[in-house]
Protein backbone atom coordinates (compact mmCIF):
# COMPACT_ATOMS: atom_id res chain seq x y z
CA UNK A 1 0.00 0.00 0.00
CA UNK A 2 1.40 3.68 -0.53
CA UNK A 3 0.21 6.76 0.97
CA UNK A 4 0.08 10.12 -1.09
CA UNK A 5 2.20 12.70 -0.22
CA UNK A 6 -0.71 14.79 1.24
CA UNK A 7 -0.90 12.14 4.39
CA UNK A 8 2.83 11.85 4.74
CA UNK A 9 2.98 15.45 5.69
CA UNK A 10 0.04 15.06 7.86
CA UNK A 11 1.26 12.26 9.66
CA UNK A 12 3.32 12.74 13.03
CA UNK A 13 4.65 9.64 12.96
CA UNK A 14 6.59 7.82 10.04
CA UNK A 15 4.24 5.13 8.03
CA UNK A 16 5.74 5.76 4.53
CA UNK A 17 4.78 3.08 1.93
CA UNK A 18 6.81 0.76 -0.26
CA UNK A 19 6.23 -0.75 -3.75
CA UNK A 20 5.08 -3.80 -4.06
CA UNK A 21 8.76 -5.01 -4.89
CA UNK A 22 10.51 -3.25 -1.64
CA UNK A 23 11.25 -4.93 1.12
CA UNK A 24 11.15 -3.54 4.50
CA UNK A 25 13.89 -3.68 6.64
CA UNK A 26 13.40 -4.63 10.62
CA UNK A 27 14.53 -2.62 13.31
CA UNK A 28 16.67 -5.07 14.80
CA UNK A 29 17.54 -6.29 11.36
CA UNK A 30 18.58 -2.71 10.76
CA UNK A 31 20.73 -2.50 14.20
CA UNK A 32 22.69 -5.10 13.77
CA UNK A 33 23.67 -4.27 10.08
CA UNK A 34 24.31 -0.58 11.32
CA UNK A 35 26.96 -2.37 14.27
CA UNK A 36 28.39 -4.21 11.07
CA UNK A 37 28.67 -0.86 9.25
CA UNK A 38 30.41 0.97 12.08
CA UNK A 39 32.70 -2.15 12.05
CA UNK A 40 33.09 -2.69 8.27
CA UNK A 41 33.99 1.38 8.02
CA UNK A 42 37.04 1.00 10.72
CA UNK A 43 38.29 -1.93 8.97
CA UNK A 44 37.89 -0.73 5.70
CA UNK A 45 36.77 2.95 5.07
CA UNK A 46 37.95 3.41 1.86
CA UNK A 47 35.53 0.44 0.12
CA UNK A 48 32.50 2.16 2.51
CA UNK A 49 32.91 5.56 1.05
CA UNK A 50 33.44 3.73 -2.64
CA UNK A 51 30.49 2.04 -1.75
CA UNK A 52 28.62 5.81 -1.35
CA UNK A 53 30.16 6.89 -4.88
CA UNK A 54 28.56 3.90 -7.17
CA UNK A 55 25.30 4.51 -8.71
CA UNK A 56 22.10 2.66 -6.13
CA UNK A 57 21.56 -0.82 -7.43
CA UNK A 58 24.27 -0.89 -10.42
CA UNK A 59 26.85 -3.49 -10.20
CA UNK A 60 29.23 -1.48 -9.17
CA UNK A 61 27.60 -1.42 -5.89
CA UNK A 62 27.10 -4.96 -5.75
CA UNK A 63 30.81 -5.28 -6.01
CA UNK A 64 31.97 -3.28 -3.44
CA UNK A 65 29.24 -4.46 -1.05
CA UNK A 66 29.79 -8.17 -1.51
CA UNK A 67 33.37 -7.06 -0.31
CA UNK A 68 32.23 -5.18 2.30
CA UNK A 69 29.59 -7.81 3.63
CA UNK A 70 32.77 -10.00 3.69
CA UNK A 71 34.48 -7.80 6.01
CA UNK A 72 35.97 -10.37 8.84
CA UNK A 73 35.48 -9.77 12.47
CA UNK A 74 32.55 -7.54 12.16
CA UNK A 75 29.88 -10.05 13.40
CA UNK A 76 26.37 -11.15 11.72
CA UNK A 77 26.41 -10.65 8.36
CA UNK A 78 24.75 -8.02 7.58
CA UNK A 79 21.19 -6.99 5.70
CA UNK A 80 22.28 -6.40 2.01
CA UNK A 81 19.24 -4.16 1.76
CA UNK A 82 20.17 -2.01 4.33
CA UNK A 83 24.07 -2.03 4.02
CA UNK A 84 24.23 0.88 1.69
CA UNK A 85 21.86 2.60 4.26
CA UNK A 86 23.94 1.48 7.04
CA UNK A 87 27.24 2.73 5.60
CA UNK A 88 25.93 5.97 5.21
CA UNK A 89 24.65 6.45 8.28
CA UNK A 90 28.02 5.45 9.80
CA UNK A 91 30.17 7.58 7.29
CA UNK A 92 27.66 9.99 7.75
CA UNK A 93 28.74 10.27 11.17
CA UNK A 94 32.03 9.74 11.34
CA UNK A 95 32.85 12.66 8.84
CA UNK A 96 30.73 15.40 10.53
CA UNK A 97 30.54 14.99 14.54
CA UNK A 98 28.82 18.85 14.69
CA UNK A 99 25.13 19.34 13.38
CA UNK A 100 25.03 21.86 10.13
CA UNK A 101 24.39 25.63 10.42
CA UNK A 102 20.64 26.04 9.74
CA UNK A 103 20.01 27.18 6.32
CA UNK A 104 19.69 30.92 5.61
CA UNK A 105 15.77 32.25 5.71
CA UNK A 106 14.02 32.69 2.68
CA UNK A 107 12.62 30.76 -0.23
CA UNK A 108 13.75 27.52 -0.59
CA UNK A 109 16.29 27.27 -4.04
CA UNK A 110 15.05 25.64 -6.72
CA UNK A 111 15.90 21.81 -6.56
CA UNK A 112 17.84 19.75 -9.48
CA UNK A 113 17.02 15.69 -8.96
CA UNK A 114 18.98 13.37 -11.17
CA UNK A 115 16.73 13.43 -13.79
CA UNK A 116 16.30 9.06 -13.38
CA UNK A 117 13.04 8.44 -12.06
CA UNK A 118 14.57 5.22 -10.75
CA UNK A 119 16.42 7.25 -8.51
CA UNK A 120 13.24 9.31 -7.21
CA UNK A 121 13.65 8.33 -3.48
CA UNK A 122 17.79 9.54 -3.56
CA UNK A 123 16.37 12.46 -5.01
CA UNK A 124 13.30 13.31 -2.86
CA UNK A 125 15.29 12.90 0.25
CA UNK A 126 18.40 15.06 -1.11
CA UNK A 127 16.68 17.50 -1.85
CA UNK A 128 15.03 17.46 2.11
CA UNK A 129 18.58 17.33 3.20
CA UNK A 130 19.09 20.43 1.33
CA UNK A 131 16.29 22.26 2.19
CA UNK A 132 16.17 21.19 6.06
CA UNK A 133 19.84 19.86 7.18
CA UNK A 134 19.43 20.75 10.69
CA UNK A 135 16.03 18.17 10.96
CA UNK A 136 17.53 15.82 8.62
CA UNK A 137 20.99 15.56 10.98
CA UNK A 138 18.67 15.20 14.19
CA UNK A 139 17.11 12.27 12.22
CA UNK A 140 20.95 10.82 11.52
CA UNK A 141 21.82 11.03 15.22
CA UNK A 142 19.23 9.67 16.68
CA UNK A 143 18.83 6.29 18.17
CA UNK A 144 16.36 3.96 16.16
CA UNK A 145 12.74 3.90 17.67
CA UNK A 146 13.83 6.52 19.90
CA UNK A 147 11.72 9.84 21.25
CA UNK A 148 14.40 11.50 19.38
CA UNK A 149 13.84 9.88 16.38
CA UNK A 150 10.19 10.30 16.39
CA UNK A 151 10.50 14.36 16.80
CA UNK A 152 13.27 14.20 14.21
CA UNK A 153 10.31 12.35 11.74
CA UNK A 154 7.92 14.73 12.98
CA UNK A 155 9.61 17.48 12.01
CA UNK A 156 11.05 15.87 8.66
CA UNK A 157 8.23 14.63 7.12
CA UNK A 158 6.76 17.66 5.69
CA UNK A 159 9.58 18.56 4.16
CA UNK A 160 10.12 15.39 2.29
CA UNK A 161 6.20 15.85 1.58
CA UNK A 162 7.27 19.38 0.03
CA UNK A 163 10.09 17.71 -2.19
CA UNK A 164 8.07 15.35 -3.43
CA UNK A 165 6.29 15.81 -6.97
CA UNK A 166 2.80 15.82 -7.11
CA UNK A 167 1.43 12.19 -7.59
CA UNK A 168 4.09 10.82 -6.75
CA UNK A 169 4.21 8.26 -3.87
CA UNK A 170 7.59 7.70 -1.84
CA UNK A 171 8.52 4.05 -1.41
CA UNK A 172 10.65 3.27 2.06
CA UNK A 173 10.22 2.43 5.35
CA UNK A 174 11.69 4.04 8.49
CA UNK A 175 15.00 2.37 8.68
CA UNK A 176 15.83 2.94 4.43
CA UNK A 177 14.81 6.33 4.89
CA UNK A 178 17.32 6.71 7.38
CA UNK A 179 20.08 6.01 5.27
CA UNK A 180 18.95 7.95 2.38
CA UNK A 181 18.90 10.64 4.10
CA UNK A 182 22.58 9.79 5.53
CA UNK A 183 23.51 9.58 1.64
CA UNK A 184 21.58 13.47 1.18
CA UNK A 185 23.66 14.92 4.42
CA UNK A 186 26.63 14.05 2.75
CA UNK A 187 25.75 15.34 -0.94
CA UNK A 188 24.91 18.72 0.95
CA UNK A 189 27.50 19.21 3.55
CA UNK A 190 30.15 18.50 0.62
CA UNK A 191 28.54 20.65 -1.65
CA UNK A 192 27.23 18.63 -4.03
CA UNK A 193 23.53 18.54 -3.57
CA UNK A 194 22.08 20.21 -6.82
Amino acid sequence: MKMPTAILAALPLLALAQPAAAQSVSTSSYRATLDFAGCALTANGADARALLATAPDSAGEAAIAARLAGTAGCGTVPNDKALRGAIAERVYLATYTAAPAAPAAGPAAPFKGSGNTALANWDITRCAATRDPVSADMLIRSELRSPQEKEAIKRFIPVIGACTPAGFQVGFDRERMRGLVAEGLLAVRAGGAQ
